[in-house]
């Protein structure tokens, strides 16, 4: 499931988004002389067809109107304004001061997007008069508007600001009215929150829900975990070819936790016709993204000669870029694949390393090889206690060859050795199955 959550800036509206084109012969046979129309309405208005025009000289007799109209506090009019000074547009100098003066009067007025430029320029911490509670009120009156945008952004600053319980509640009212008002990326976060128990009771339902309407509209790590949640039936009913639909529609997103399920589900014919070329373009496609399960199961098949060209190299390849991410079983292949000198010199100290990595990951064959290292001093200090504890860990874990060697160890350790031993093993917490 996505773990990093993208914070979206502002985007601010550009001047061709503004303004329609008019050719400038049509422009300048309906413009009035300068200040002989008086309403400011009508002074944005021809202000907007003489900027669009493009001739030089009709955007500057257009920026008079529009100086004109902002002078009697248009709200369009001086958001306008403001945006040319922000970025400098036409040869207007770039002057934030000025910017941030005028977006305020047309903000004042509860002009929506002059509100928003305010708070992102008062929130942006590169800029010199970054000013987090003038983000924060500007920001919030936007929201307050019932703009999802907003709303969403709003969370976001209480996220960022976490420091009381209330502003946990705050980013939460915020996030759910942004989700209840179609914001795809609050959908999917409070999704995760629900899934996870994260600032709220977890709710499995709620979470499917959620992933639900964010899927809906499109957001490949919420098909994913619809797709997931059908698969195991949690929040929601099992529903195996549910599950395959939305994988695939995940998938088609290049979205590699659902191009890895889906090539297994090929790979296995699970709820699916059997396809091996299909299961290793998905496989190989989610491994190629980063996806340590996908990594790791291709690697096997390189190492097997299944389904593909045995390479050993390849494979150690694989397992080391899963291992990094801290894949527990990739950790254990790499140190295997460095103890026998497998597609890598062979390094025993290395051998080590990775599945010390693994057994302390609860990995229960990664504890009972790092026990036998410890035993027999390989690749590291020969320590028969510290190999009786990581033996009785993978014991505790039904590790077959750790309940057969176990006992064995332990007898070599004197009374008092074996309190110790008692007492660490106390203090470990087995995986849920």
């Amino acid at each position: 499931m996505k773990n990093n959550l993208s914070k979206k800036r502002l985007v601010p509206i550009s001047v061709a988004g503004v303004f329609l084109c008019l050719s400038h012969n049509m422009v300048t046979a309906a413009t009035p002389e300068l200040g002989s129309v008086y309403n400011p309405t009508q002074q944005y208005e021809i202000a907007k067809k003489l900027i669009k025009s493009e001739a030089t000289h009709s955007f500057n007799s257009g920026l008079k109107w529009l100086r004109l109209a902002a002078a009697q506090q248009h709200p369009e009019a001086l958001y306008q304004l403001g945006f040319y000074y922000e970025f400098g547009l036409h040869d207007l100098a770039k002057n934030y001061e000025k910017a941030i003066s005028l977006y305020k009067k047309a903000a004042a007025t509860g002009h929506l997007t002059a509100q928003l430029r305010l708070s992102n320029l008062f929130l942006h911490t590169d800029l010199p008069f970054y000013d987090s509670k003038q983000g924060h009120f500007w920001l919030k009156q936007a929201a307050k508007q019932d703009d999802a945008q907003a709303q969403f952004s709003l969370a976001m600053f209480y996220r960022d600001h976490l420091s009381t319980q209330a502003s946990v509640q705050e980013m939460l009212l915020w996030l759910n009215k942004a989700a209840t008002n179609g914001h795809q990326e609050a959908q999917y976060m409070l999704g995760t929150y629900y899934l996870q128990g994260r600032f709220i009771m977890q709710n499995l339902t709620k979470a499917f829900s959620w992933f639900s309407q964010a899927a809906d509209q499109g957001d490949a790590a919420s098909q994913y975990n619809v797709g997931l949640m059908y698969e195991l039936g949690n929040g929601t009913h099992v529903d195996q070819q549910e599950a395959i639909h939305w994988y695939r529609n995940a998938a088609a997103q290049d979205e590699p936790n659902a191009q890895f399920h889906l090539g297994k589900k090929y790979l296995l014919g699970e709820n699916l016709e059997k396809d091996i070329s299909r299961g290793i373009q998905f496989i190989t496609q989610a491994a190629e993204a980063g996806n340590p399960a996908a990594q790791t199961m291709l690697a096997n098949y390189l190492l097997l000669d299944q389904h593909t060209e045995k390479d050993f190299e390849r494979a150690f390849e694989l397992y080391l870029a899963a291992a990094r991410k801290d894949y527990p079983e990739a950790q254990y292949r790499v140190s295997v694949m460095f103890a026998k000198g497998q597609g890598v010199t062979k390094d025993e100290r290395k051998s080590v390393h990775w599945i010390s990595k693994a057994a302390e990951q609860n990995h229960p064959t990664a504890q009972y090889g790092l026990g036998a290292y410890l035993f027999n001093g390989v690749g590291i200090e020969k320590n028969i206690l510290l190999a009786a504890y990581w033996m009785s860990l993978a014991a505790l874990q039904g590790q077959e060859h750790a309940l057969e060697s176990r006992d064995k160890v332990i007898n070599l350790l004197s009374d008092s050795e074996r309190d110790d031993l008692k007492q660490r093993i106390k203090m470990f917490d087995p995986p849920q199955q």
